[in-house]
């Protein structure tokens, strides 16, 4: 193994080393380590988020997916397929097109705890955030195209994070 140095010589060039399959992306010290999975260029795995201090954020792993209509039952199999092969402690979907008692059917089947949602406008936008109860989710501001939150695992320092829907 190599000799990592001190924390701060820990680079995205030496994480991508030791998790080759994935992204892994650095912005002023915190690295996020990733997958993007296809489905139309609009769904990624974000495996972990943390900071040179390795151990200041704790492993976690969040579904982010532009879905395009939840309705479709290829998509409501997907989410369910990709829920069982990564175990998400959150999930936000984006451009889903439902209001929220079709997608809080949804979250139950697939056992999260809490959520937030951000209704579409007619048939289009419509944004659901999902968390199981090891998170901890504050939402700080929403409206059609963001949800700011702080988010906290496990009872480790919070941390801002913003889910985004963009359409062109």
């Amino acid at each position: 193994m190599d000799d990592l140095g001190p924390p701060f010589s820990i680079g995205a060039g030496w994480l991508n080393r030791w998790f080759p399959e994935f992204v892994v992306a650095e912005v002023q010290g915190v690295f996020l380590v990733y997958q993007h999975l296809g489905y139309n260029h609009s769904c990624f795995v974000v495996f972990s988020v943390f900071s040179i201090n390795v151990d200041s954020f704790p492993p976690m792993a969040t579904i982010s997916w532009n879905v395009r209509g939840l309705s479709q039952k290829d998509r409501i199999q997907s989410l369910k397929l990709m829920n069982a092969k990564y175990n998400p402690d959150i999930i936000f979907l984006s451009e889903n097109k439902q209001k929220q008692p079709y997608l809080k059917k949804i979250r139950k089947r697939l056992k999260f705890d809490s959520s937030f949602y951000i209704d579409p406008l007619g048939i289009a936008g419509g944004m659901a955030l999902w968390w199981k109860s090891e998170s901890n989710i504050t939402i700080l501001s929403a409206d059609k195209n963001y949800i700011d939150t702080s988010v906290s695992f496990s009872g480790e320092p919070s941390w801002f994070c913003s889910f985004i829907y963009a359409p062109q």
